[in-house]
Parts: structure tokens; C-alpha cells; sequence
């Protein structure tokens, strides 16, 4: 399965919160349904081929990224 996710951030000096952007896109038609955890949480459940999904907002720093697939 090909796992297509993207990333946009803008860096300033500024003291606020800095949030990035993360959209999954599912791009291989013989791959199962996928799951897209975020922080150890199930934000995207059950993404079909040829979707993809909205924004989803991040904060700043670390973050851990799985996409998991229904066999």
C-alpha cells in the first residue's frame, strides 16, 4: 500500500501555538481499507481507494503518524 500524506507549516518567532495542516490521501486501488492514527488515536477510519480527507490541524513538535490496513 502506498501512503501518500502531506504536510504545510509555516515557521515564525512568534510566542503562539504553530499548527500544521496533514490530509490522507488513498492512492493504491488493490490496497484494503486504511486507518490513519494520530497520536496513538483513530482519526481517519475505514478510507477507501480514492479518497482523500479533509485537514486535519496538528500542533507544533512531535507527532506520530500510522496508517494501518484492513486484512
Amino acid at each position: 500500500m502506498v501512503a501518500t500524506l502531506g504536510l504545510a507549516a509555516c515557521g515564525s518567532d512568534s510566542d503562539t501555538i504553530e499548527y500544521s495542516n496533514l490530509q490522507a490521501v488513498h492512492a493504491s486501488s488493490d490496497a484494503p481499507l486504511a486507518n490513519v492514527w494520530i497520536n496513538d488515536k483513530p482519526s481517519l477510519t475505514n478510507v477507501d481507494y480514492g479518497v482523500g480527507s479533509g485537514y486535519v490541524k496538528l500542533r507544533e513538535g512531535m507527532n506520530s503518524i500510522q496508517v494501518d490496513v484492513q486484512l
